[in-house]
C-alpha cells in the first residue's frame, strides 16, 4: 500500500536512493532493489550467505540522508522521513471510500503501523507470522493460511449464516 504522493521530494529521494544502492549492491547475488514511487525495498530473500548480505545492505542504506528503515520479511523497507505511512494510508482510504471498518492483514514491520491506525472495534488486523512482536491481536501462522481465512470472511457474509441467530 503506497502512500498518496503529495509531495514529490519524496518521490526524487527514493529515486535518488534506488540509484545509489543499486550501484552499491550490484554484483550481490540474490540482491534485488524494488523501487515504488514513495518508498523502495531491498529484498535479499533469494541471497546464500543472508549474513553477510544484510550486513552489506544495512551498511549501503546508512549511507542514504533523510530516511526511515523498516526491516521486513527477508527485506529492508525504505521511506522518506515523515513520509505517510500504511497507517496514514489506511485511515485515508477508510474516509475516501466511507468505510466504518477494516481489515489489514500484513506480515512485516511497515504494516504495523496500519495495524494501530484504527481502534480495535473498527479494525481487524492480522500478522501472518508466528514469530516477533506485533499489536495486532490476531495472527495466521504463515503466508498459506490466508486463503483459508478469506474462505471463513467470504462464507460469513454468505446468506446461509446471515439468517441464522
Amino acid at each position: 500500500m503506497e502512500p498518496w504522493g503529495q509531495n514529490a521530494a519524496y518521490a526524487r529521494s527514493v529515486a535518488r536512493w534506488a540509484t545509489t544502492l543499486k550501484a552499491c549492491l550490484d554484483g550481490h547475488a540474490g540482491v534485488f532493489v524494488e523501487q515504488k514511487t514513495y518508498s523502495l525495498t531491498v529484498h535479499y530473500r533469494r541471497a546464500r550467505d543472508k549474513t553477510r548480505v544484510v550486513r552489506v545492505v544495512n551498511d549501503a542504506v546508512r549511507t542514504l540522508r533523510g530516511t526511515r528503515v523498516v526491516a521486513g520479511s527477508q527485506a529492508v523497507n525504505v521511506v522518506p522521513r515523515g513520509a505517510p505511512n500504511k497507517g496514514v494510508a489506511l485511515r485515508r482510504v477508510c474516509r475516501l471510500l466511507a468505510c466504518d471498518s477494516a481489515i489489514f492483514v500484513g506480515d512485516d514491520d511497515t504494516d504495523e503501523d496500519a495495524f494501530g491506525a484504527l481502534p480495535p472495534s473498527r479494525l481487524l488486523a492480522v500478522h501472518v507470522g508466528a514469530r516477533g512482536p506485533t499489536v495486532a491481536p490476531f495472527r495466521l501462522r504463515n503466508q498459506l493460511a490466508i486463503d483459508d481465512f478469506l474462505e471463513v470472511l467470504r462464507a460469513l457474509r454468505s446468506p446461509r449464516h446471515r439468517d441464522q441467530p
